[in-house]
């Protein structure tokens, strides 16, 4: 029989996140990972088979809580939400030590070679795009495509502001960034 578990998992999924949003998964070793988890490599391995594993786990952590982030945000439903988000967004973007959002850093990063980080990317993607859409339904005169392709957008404009501010953009062209993009969702 092995040994109990000596660590807060939650806690460790959480750590690992940071490690990983701060440094990409590549740059990652392992022992940045025990280290900033304060556990032996083989607890790591049991916890989570392998650093891929951690890494997903810290990703699926991450994209819940986004989504819930946003489903509150966007909870008052119609264009005003929408703007609001956008515009906090760009606010956001903006500020010192802004490190980007981890789901879109990962795709960057990992989508384009691994099957598996894209097809659960893909699924967030919908649920945001699906979060969109109820909130711009919410004020009565959309529907259908047109409904959709507005929801894309606003995923696409939300994507836009948080690589252009990882990216160096000012606060101003990112203010005009937002401003245009809620201007095309009316």
């Amino acid at each position: 029989m092995g040994r109990p578990r000596t660590f807060d998992l939650d806690e460790a999924i959480d750590r690992a996140t940071d490690v990983f949003w701060s440094r990409g998964y590549e740059a990652t070793s392992i022992s940045d990972l025990k280290g900033a988890l304060g556990i032996e490599t083989g607890s790591l391995y049991k916890a989570f088979g392998s650093k891929h594993g951690l890494f997903l786990a810290a990703l699926d952590r991450y994209v819940a809580a986004a989504e819930r982030s946003l489903a509150e945000r966007l909870a008052p439903g119609g264009r005003a939400a929408v703007a609001a988000l956008l515009r906090g967004t760009a606010e956001v973007a903006c500020g010192a030590g802004h490190r980007g959002c981890f789901a879109i850093n990962t795709a960057v990063e990992l989508a384009p070679h691994d099957r598996e980080i894209r097809a659960r990317l893909a699924r967030h993607d919908d649920r945001i795009t699906a979060l969109f859409a109820e909130a711009l339904a919410a004020d009565g005169d959309l529907t259908g495509d047109p409904l959709r392709s507005r929801a894309a957008f606003a995923l696409s404009s939300l994507v836009a502001l948080q690589v252009r501010g990882r990216r160096g953009a000012s606060p101003e062209a990112l203010r005009q960034t937002a401003e245009r993009a809620i201007a095309a969702l009316t």
